[in-house]
This record gives structure tokens, C-alpha cells and sequence, in this order.
């Protein structure tokens, strides 16, 4: 029978009253006793555990162990847990484990070992301690990551925490300071006191720093003092005082106050004297701050404090900026921008681009104005909408603004004629006298004009030298009345530069009337167009003609048409043969341009090539001629001789400059035989005989280049000029060929071949078409032909296989 059976009930009634757990065990190990706190304690009932093995309560790791170790003890006497209290770890029946402290005494009885174990459940302990270290180290981190140093102290002084900021800011590790007395933080006036303040306050003294917060000064490591703001509580329910101090660094406050002062007085110092203007209004509008600037410019040096902003605006714009502004304050809010025309005492106005704003200070509410002078950026900008309605010279309205009222009248009256003209003479007067006599007489001429008395009339100038004029009327005769009444005024002689001038003026008119649209640039378009017309006419006045601008139009087509064939090799060259008439043999070809354009059709040479000279393109012409045919000579059978080739040269080009420089490298690039390129010029040119053209033919006859007078006997009389120039070849206009019947033009043309052979000239008739003119031709001595009745001009390709075959 077990040992505590055989005990007193009042023994085993105690030890099932136990709190910890009550385990009897024998040598074996087996389980003879289990409390009641020890079921409560592993989750078992008794009948479970009595008679096994203590073991099952175990972790594992002891378990396996136990036995082993009874028998130790027994056999050695050596102790490793009898008699001595230690924590271990129990196992409940589920398998959890739990921590708890073990001891365990040794009983003999009746010659048996009995061990009895006290266990004390640890867990509610654990858990406490558990959350006092939770505690402690949330708290330290609360320390650590305090921006402020955080120091606390005990009743002696004695610091017992230094925070990390504590350790910034002192530049002390926390080691260098705890234990230590805190005074070693303050300035010695402070720090020789401090322990007697201390004892003071504990022994009921009045508080001079604890809960009552003061800046002080405080020391660094190394004995910098730096200013701080200090706050210190009292921990009280402790045995011994604590004191917790909270110091925040005030070194960085300070010299930002030091900036912000200097920054207050340097700011004070830029409005006061800075160029712009700036003031502040009260609700009434009034000054109560001016800076220097704006009281210069409109107080006259005086203060101008008190005074209302509106007396210095002008009447016409001082109810909006009243309205503005009282809304603005209404509002509590927002920004007026507006630009104002300001009355400054005892000076001109000036306009002011002010941006007002609301300002509230405290309690204070104000007006804040900031203003910029763009007096002159106002006259620029009227100077530039003038500009861009007028002409700056004469004052008449410009094209622009010519466009607009014309749009006006178009808007008001049933009828309006629009007139173009020009000063014929104004470019020659200009290089004459120079561009101020030119510009006086163009401002003399605007004069004239706006002096007129017509009726709603609208003058502008448009154009270098070019004037229209626009008005309302009734009938096309009234119109025309109107332009002879303006030449005639315009005609009259000028006096500029100590002379009297005289000018020509052309006039082109064109009608408008409500049943057309208004449309300013085709009217304008149209009254040059009859302008033009008056001129080769002859005329001073013209009515617009639609046949006259379909002739305009198709110049202008032209002209494209002609920059687009110089670009794209659209032109084609055809050579016209030209024949010996003693013996009928070839004798070399004259190059004539053709022109198919892809958009215009086939056009006629007499039409393009005139068209070329008048709109400057007859020099790129002759340029595009001269290489192509320089190149064809390069393989061109008997280039020298019965293959020579004839170019025409343009009017005005024979006395470019640059004319012979092109031949001479054309000729040299592609190699062509000397005497191989010959030249033809009209009449036109020979007439010129300056030093230019003069000095190009002494050039041309340096290479060889042989030169034929073409078209001769058309538009002049004179014909001593022939004299003067070195010439080969003459040839007669087709028109005197044509009238060769005729006795006129029989006795011109052999006079023109005596004075030819006179002079040492070839002569050459042009056009020739039938037998008896080659005939009366060979009877007068003339020496080649070239027309019809030997070949027409033909393509390259048919004209090689002619020169092959000669």
C-alpha cells in the first residue's frame, strides 16, 4: 500500500488544498500520488496518471532521460535536481508545454524511496514579464525616437535614462552620463546650485523649473553653451523621486529669428526703395503704407498716407476700379488685375499695370497693390495698332486697314469704285534726288489726296509708290470725273529740293456693287489690272476689262510655267537648218526653243520667250540653251564647220557681265571645237553699244564666237551703229522676205545686202519659203538662206541624220 494511505486523511486534505501541484513518485518513477492542483495544473485525471511513469509529463528531451537519471542518484547520491529548485518545462495531456518551477524532496519509508515534487505553474508569470520587457522597450523607443533629449534623473541629481537625442544634442554618449550628476549639462552658475534647488523642492520648496517650462542654457561636450527649452515632470509613487526633463534645442529657433529680423529689415529695405509700386488700401480705399517709388511718382514727394487711391486714377476709369475693389473686400478674396491710367501730380499721365489682393492680418483686413509703370510698352502697343492700320510715312491707311473700310462702305452703300494708280516717275526720282526728296513727295502726294473733298472717301497707300482710293457713288461717269479730277491734282508741279518736279499718274477703276461679293484683293487686283491697261494704252484713266486680266492671268501662268521648264527640262531644242545658196550646201543651224507643257499645252516661242525677258527670266533662258547646246556639239558631227549652231541671247543679256565667263566654262567642260558655237542678237542689243556689251564682243571674238545681227531693218532707222561693231553675220527680218514681190521691199533688201557686203557681212535671209525668193535672193547677192523651202527646224535627232548625210 501506497505510504500516504496509510497517512492522516487531514495530511492528504492538505495537499489536495495546495495551490502548486503535489507529484509522489516511487524509485521507479512510477506515479503514486497526483493533487488536485496538479489536474488542474497538466489536464489529467488521476486514474490516468497513478501508476505511470512521471515521464508523460515531460517534454521529450527530459523524458527519454528520467529514469536514467533516478538511477544515477541512486547508485551515486549525486543531486541534479533533488533538493534543488530549478524552472523547467511540464507537458499537459494535449501536449502542450508550459513553463514552471520544479522542486523536489526525497522520502524513505519502510526501507523505500519516495520523491516528492512541487510544481508552480510560471505561465501568468511569463506573460508579465513578458509585457514589463514589452513595455520597457516600446518606452525606449519612444526615448530613442524622441526629436527632444529626454533626461531623467533621480533625488540626488543622478541620471538614470539619455535618450539618443539627448546624445545629438550633448554630444555625450549615454555612458559618459548615466550615474553622473546632471548639473555636468548646465553652465556653472546653474550647475553649482542645482543639487540645493533640488532639496529645496523636496522638502516642500517653491518650484523654480519643475513643471513650470523655461529657456535656459545649457552645455555641450567640450563647453559650447547653446540655448534650450526646458520642461521637467516629477514621478511621483516611487520610493525615491524620479524627474523626467524634456530639452528642445532652440539654436536653430534663434538663428532663424536672427534670419527672419534681418530678412524683415532687408525686406523693408527692397519695397521701400525697389522700382515698382506697392501700397496698401484700407476698406475705404485709402493709403496706409506707400513705398518711395510710388511716392515720388504720384504724391510729389509728400506721403500720400490717408489719401484715397482714386484721386489718382483717372475720372473714366474710377467707378470700375471702386467696383473692383469693393468687391474684391465683399469677397474676402481672389485678385483684380487691371491696367489703369494714373494721374500723377503735376506730371503726365502714365499707365500702371496693377494686381491688387487681400492682405489679413490678425484682425486687420487691407488692400495690397502692386504696380508696374508700362507707360511705354501703351505707347508701343498704340504705336503698333497704328502701325497696323496705317502707313507710317504718309499717314494714309495701309492695306490693311484700306481692306476694312472698304469692307465698311460695302456694308453701307449700294455702290463703290475702287481706284489704283501709280507715280510713273517715282523710281527715277528716287535715284535722282535721293529717298528723302522720294519720301517728300510721296507725303506730298498723301496730301493732295486726303485735301480732296469726295465724300466718305477712303485713301490708303499701298505699295511702295502704289495709292488706292475708295469711295460710294452713284454713276459710273461720276467715277471717271472723280479720276481726272484727282490726276489733274496730282499732276500739278512739285517743288522739293529747291526744283520743280513733275509727275505722271495712270489710274485703273473697278466697280463694285452689292450684287457681287465683297471681296477687297480681287477689286484691287482688277483696278491694276485696268491701271496696266490705261499704260499700254496710252490712256490716263481705264475701267476695269475682264479680257485684260485674262491676259494678266495668263502672264502669270506663264511665268510659272517657265521656272517650272528651266527646273524640270521641259524645254526642247529643234535646229533650224540654214543653206548656202551659190551651191545649196548645209551650212551649220540656228537653235530654237519649243516648250509642251504637261499643264499648258504647246505655247508658242514668240509668246514665252517675250514673257521670259519682261519678268527678268530671259537670262536663265539663254543660260539653259547655251549648256544644253554646248553639250550636244561635244559629239556633234563636224561641229566646226557645216555643224556649227547659232544661239539667240535675249535683250540686256549680251551686256551681263557674267555672260561670257557661262560660255567660256560650258565650252570648256564639254570640250566643244573652236568657231563650233555661234551667237545671235537683235537689233535691240547692237543699238545699246555700251562698254559692257562693247567689251563682251572683243571677248566672244577672242574665242571665236561668231556673232549674227538678227531680225535686222526692225524698229530703227539708224543704221550707223553697224559701223562701231565687229559683226559677221546679218540677217534679214522674214517680214522684208515675205514683201520681196513688192518694189519697196525688193530695193531695201538689196540695199541692205550692198551695205552689208560693205561692211565685210555675211548676209543671211530669214524665212524664206519658195523658189522665186531664193531665186530674187541669189539675183541680189545674198549669201545663205534659211526657211521652208530647204527644211523646216527639225528635232535633234533628224537633224543629226541630215548633218550625217550632207
Amino acid at each position: 500500500m501506497l505510504p500516504i494511505q496509510n497517512s492522516d486523511a487531514l495530511l492528504s486534505s492538505l495537499m489536495d488544498a495546495a495551490v502548486d501541484a503535489v507529484i509522489i513518485i516511487n524509485g521507479k518513477g512510477l506515479i503514486l500520488y497526483f493533487s488536485d492542483a496538479a489536474c488542474s495544473l497538466f489536464d489529467y485525471r488521476k486514474e490516468q496518471v497513478l501508476g505511470s511513469n512521471v515521464s508523460i509529463l515531460m517534454p521529450a528531451y527530459h523524458a527519454s532521460r528520467h529514469d536514467d537519471y533516478i538511477e544515477d542518484y541512486k547508485q551515486t547520491g549525486e543531486a541534479k535536481i533533488i533538493g534543488i529548485g530549478r524552472e523547467v518545462e511540464g507537458r499537459r495531456q494535449d501536449g502542450s508545454l508550459f513553463p514552471m518551477r520544479l522542486s523536489v524532496g526525497e522520502a524513505r519509508s519502510e526501507g523505500q524511496r519516495y520523491f516528492i515534487g512541487i510544481c508552480h505553474d510560471l505561465t501568468e508569470q511569463r506573460a508579465l514579464e513578458q509585457s514589463v520587457e514589452l513595455a520597457r522597450s516600446v518606452n525606449e523607443a519612444i526615448l530613442d525616437a524622441a526629436a527632444d533629449a529626454i533626461i531623467s534623473i533621480d533625488g540626488r541629481g543622478r541620471v538614470l535614462a539619455f535618450n539618443q537625442s539627448a546624445e545629438r544634442i550633448f554630444g555625450y554618449h549615454k555612458d559618459e552620463v548615466l550615474g553622473k550628476n546632471v548639473s555636468m549639462l548646465m553652465p556653472d552658475i546653474h550647475a553649482e546650485r542645482h543639487d540645493q534647488y533640488l532639496r529645496d523642492y523636496q522638502q516642500g520648496g517653491e518650484s523654480h523649473i519643475i513643471g513650470v517650462g523655461r529657456d535656459l542654457l545649457a552645455v555641450k561636450k567640450g563647453g559650447k553653451l547653446f540655448p534650450i527649452y526646458i520642461n521637467v515632470g516629477e514621478v511621483k509613487g516611487q520610493k525615491s523621486p524620479i524627474y523626467v526633463a524634456v530639452c528642445h534645442d532652440l539654436t536653430e529657433l534663434q538663428q532663424l529669428l536672427k534670419n527672419l529680423s534681418h530678412a524683415e529689415a532687408r525686406y523693408q529695405n527692397v519695397v521701400e526703395h525697389q522700382r515698382e509700386l506697392v501700397c496698401r488700401l484700407d476698406r475705404d480705399l485709402r493709403f496706409t503704407f506707400i513705398n518711395i517709388p510710388m511716392r515720388s511718382s504720384f504724391c510729389n514727394g509728400g506721403e500720400g498716407l490717408g489719401m484715397s487711391l482714386l484721386e489718382y486714377v483717372s475720372p473714366d476709369q474710377r467707378k470700375t476700379l471702386r467696383v473692383l475693389l469693393v468687391q474684391l473686400i465683399e469677397q474676402g478674396g481672389g485678385e483684380v488685375a487691371i491696367t489703369v491710367n494714373m494721374q500723377p501730380q503735376r506730371t503726365r499721365h502714365c499707365w500702371v499695370d496693377w494686381t491688387f489682393s487681400l492682405v489679413m492680418d490678425q484682425e486687420l483686413t487691407e488692400v495690397q497693390g502692386l504696380g508696374l509703370d508700362v507707360t511705354e510698352q501703351q505707347r508701343a502697343k498704340q504705336h503698333a495698332q497704328f502701325l497696323s492700320r496705317f502707313d507710317q510715312l504718309t499717314g494714309l491707311l495701309n492695306r490693311h486697314g484700306c481692306r476694312q473700310e472698304f469692307e465698311q462702305l460695302c456694308s453701307q452703300y449700294e455702290q463703290v469704285a475702287l481706284m489704283f494708280f501709280d507715280t510713273n516717275r517715282f523710281r527715277w526720282l528716287d535715284e535722282r534726288f535721293g529717298t528723302d526728296v522720294g519720301d517728300l513727295l510721296q507725303m506730298e502726294v498723301a496730301y493732295r489726296i486726303k485735301s480732296m473733298r469726295i465724300p466718305a472717301l477712303v485713301a490708303a497707300r499701298s505699295g511702295p509708290d502704289d495709292f488706292v482710293l475708295c469711295f460710294p457713288l452713284s454713276e459710273n461717269q461720276h467715277a471717271l470725273e472723280l479720276a481726272h479730277q484727282v490726276i489733274g491734282r496730282l499732276e500739278a508741279p512739285y517743288r522739293l529740293a529747291g526744283e520743280e518736279l513733275n509727275i505722271s499718274v495712270n489710274l485703273g477703276i473697278a466697280l463694285w456693287d452689292r450684287r457681287e461679293p465683297v471681296d477687297f484683293s480681287t477689286q484691287v487686283r482688277n483696278a491694276g489690272s485696268a491701271m496696266h491697261q490705261a499704260r499700254q494704252r496710252q490712256s490716263r484713266v481705264a475701267l476695269y476689262d475682264s479680257g485684260v486680266q485674262k491676259k494678266l492671268r495668263r502672264a502669270m501662268e506663264l511665268e510659272l510655267g517657265i521656272k517650272r521648264a528651266l527646273s524640270q527640262d521641259l524645254f526642247e531644242i529643234y535646229l533650224q537648218p540654214k543653206y548656202r545658196l551659190d551651191t545649196e550646201e548645209l551650212d551649220g543651224f540656228e537653235a530654237l526653243l519649243r516648250w509642251q507643257d504637261p499643264q499648258l499645252g504647246r505655247v508658242a516661242p514668240d509668246e514665252f520667250i517675250h514673257l521670259a525677258e519682261q519678268a527678268g527670266l530671259g537670262k536663265a533662258l539663254d543660260r539653259w540653251v547655251i549648256e544644253k547646246v554646248a553639250s550636244l556639239l561635244k559629239s556633234w558631227p563636224g561641229a566646226h564647220k557645216e555643224g556649227r549652231i547659232a544661239v539667240n541671247i535675249t535683250s540686256q543679256h549680251l551686256a551681263d557681265p557674267g555672260l561670257v565667263e557661262h560660255i567660256l566654262d560650258c565650252l570648256t567642260r564639254y570640250q566643244v571645237p573652236r568657231g563650233a558655237l555661234e551667237l545671235e542678237i537683235t537689233e535691240g542689243m547692237a543699238m545699246d553699244a555700251s562698254a559692257e556689251v562693247l567689251s563682251n564682243i572683243a571677248k566672244l571674238k577672242k574665242l571665236d564666237i561668231k556673232l549674227a545681227l538678227d531680225d535686222f531693218g526692225t524698229g530703227y532707222s539708224s543704221l550707223s551703229y553697224l559701223d562701231d561693231l565687229d559683226l559677221d553675220y546679218l540677217k534679214i527680218d522674214k517680214r522684208f522676205i515675205d514683201a520681196l514681190d513688192g518694189k519697196t521691199s525688193h530695193n531695201l533688201v538689196e540695199a541692205i545686202i550692198r551695205m552689208a557686203k560693205a561692211l565685210d557681212m555675211t548676209v543671211i535671209a530669214e524665212g524664206v519659203e519658195s523658189k522665186k525668193q531664193l531665186q530674187t535672193l541669189r539675183e541680189l547677192g545674198c549669201d545663205k538662206v534659211q526657211g521652208y523651202v530647204f527644211s523646216k527646224p527639225l528635232p535633234i535627232r533628224e537633224a543629226r541624220r541630215l548633218l550625217k548625210g550632207a
